[in-house]
């Protein structure tokens, strides 16, 4: 039987470092969404995370911009805030500045989500 870590090295991502700036307590992946009713926030959540297992880039309307990022991590850091961590490709169809390096958007300011065609090859650890 093939254990998780030699999947992983065979796929490569067992040399990926850990997602850089992130800070909090890590959350841990869930691979069955909870039965009942979503808010919003969550339906955006489990679409995230769906994405990132396919390793597929999300369209996220995020304080009133449409971006399209890479889904890296979900934190609870100190200051008691959801944070999702991206490296954000495109803001409103325009290249991001920030395409070097993570960054956190607040989850609950996430209006929407939706799984985008086009995929990725990650650059730091997936951890949803």
């Amino acid at each position: 039987m093939i254990t998780k870590a030699e999947i992983l090295r065979i796929a490569g991502e067992l040399s990926l470092e850990p997602i850089p700036v992130a800070i909090g307590k890590r959350i841990p992946r869930t691979f069955f969404p909870t039965p009942g009713p979503q808010t919003g926030t969550e339906a955006a959540l489990l679409t995230i995370r769906r994405a990132a297992h396919n390793r597929q880039c999300v369209l996220i309307i995020y304080h009133d911009y449409h971006r399209l990022v890479e889904p890296y991590a979900l934190r609870y850091p100190a200051t008691g805030n959801e944070l999702l961590y991206v490296r954000e490709i495109e803001k409103d169809g325009i290249q991001s500045n920030n395409i070097h390096h993570p960054i956190a958007y607040k989850v609950d300011e996430i209006d929407s989500a939706s799984i985008s065609d086009k995929t990725f090859s990650p650059r730091w650890e997936v951890e949803l």
